[in-house]
């Protein structure tokens, strides 16, 4: 295929995800990991607002044309950047047998790494995380959670919620302070002037929140996100509970079955079991069969029925 046709074989077996391709110069390689380096850096620096395949061409000594053979547009770019992001954090995540440990250590690693990259942390809300760095994360902390007994479902949903929740920790606590309040100052500051402000409210208003905020020492965010994180580990490990409370029970159940079928097979064989039809009971003449039941009918007016429920002596 001819030069600046553009990536034609997927990554790791994604179909979705451009190959890296050589520019086949002398000069010093420009290869689509330095390019995506060189982005990040740049965000870092500048903000995303800063980035275009312009302004990184400059910083990498490059034309535009050149980046293009590696990377098709800027779109892709912030993909790849994306990727680049989780795969830092994915590489940091050690396996534990310890699920719990591992879930806190993935929480707080993810956190750390898309802070440390506060102007790429929003990436996480606007783009599907589907690079092999961050699939390949996902396989082995899907693995080592399934190791550990959790069902497959339950092990989806726990990492969901522990990416989700510190993703989105990362990009409130990295957002850019705008409006009347946050112009012009830090979080720590904003913070500061947010609850004093609500310590002078009026208490016959605000009650509890006053009573609250003038009572209770300052969080930090690192107190708040433990916690937060603590009741999330808690609510798994209640599911994970009733995950093998349900199976052994399931077990049980199967084991008596099994149990109740090997009886079955080891009866005592009857008449039926020779092939036999076993004799009809001698059954009295309609007529007196009827004439006995008249004989037991009391004389007195037939009796309300009784529900199985009902309290009230007939």
């Amino acid at each position: 295929m001819g030069e600046g046709s553009g990536p034609t074989r997927s990554e790791g077996g994604l179909p979705w995800w451009p190959d890296e391709r050589s520019d086949g110069t002398g000069r010093e390689p420009l290869t689509r990991a330095r390019i995506v380096e060189t982005a990040i850096r740049l965000i870092d620096r500048d903000g995303r607002e800063a980035l275009s395949m312009r302004r990184l061409g400059e910083e990498l000594g490059a034309g535009a044309t050149s980046l293009y053979w590696h990377v098709p547009n800027k779109d892709v770019l912030l993909d790849l950047v994306l990727d680049e992001i989780l795969g830092e954090a994915a590489d940091q995540l050690p396996s534990s047998d310890d699920w719990r440990l591992e879930l806190s250590e993935a929480a707080w690693t993810l956190r750390r790494v898309l802070v440390r990259h506060g102007h790429a942390a929003i990436l996480c809300a606007e783009r599907q995380p589907v690079g092999p760095k961050a699939l390949g994360g996902l396989d082995r902390w899907l693995g080592d959670l399934i190791r550990a007994g959790f069902d497959p479902r339950l092990a989806m949903m726990t990492v969901n919620t522990i990416v989700n929740f510190a993703a989105g920790w990362a990009v409130f606590e990295c957002r850019a302070p705008t409006g009347p309040v946050g112009e012009g100052r830090t979080p720590q500051e904003i913070d500061a002037l947010v609850l004093d402000g609500m310590r002078a409210l009026p208490v016959d208003r605000f009650p509890y929140l006053v009573g609250v905020v003038t009572t209770m020492e300052p969080v930090s965010w690192d107190e708040q996100f433990a916690f937060a994180l603590d009741s999330i580990i808690e609510g798994v490990a209640a599911r994970l509970a009733g995950q093998e409370g349900r199976a052994a029970q399931e077990g049980r159940a199967a084991q008596a079955g099994r149990a109740g079928r090997q009886g079955d097979d080891r009866r005592t064989p009857g008449p039926t079991d020779a092939g036999q039809r076993p004799e009809a009971p001698a059954q009295e003449p309609p007529a007196a069969a009827a004439e006995a039941v008249i004989e037991q009918e009391p004389p007195s007016a037939p009796r309300r029925p009784r529900s199985s429920w009902s309290v009230v002596p007939d």
